[in-house]
């Protein structure tokens, strides 16, 4: 299981954090070994 971080700037939009988190969890993940292109 690969593990991500997800970071959400929240200033003032209480009415919109139900549906960002929603939203986040719903989605599919899919690796595509992008860390290991980032590493240098």
């Amino acid at each position: 299981m690969t593990l991500i971080s997800i970071i959400i700037p929240a200033y003032n939009a209480q009415k919109f954090v139900n549906r960002c988190l929603d939203s986040i969890l719903s989605q599919t993940f899919k690796p595509d070994f992008a860390r290991r292109r980032m590493r240098r």
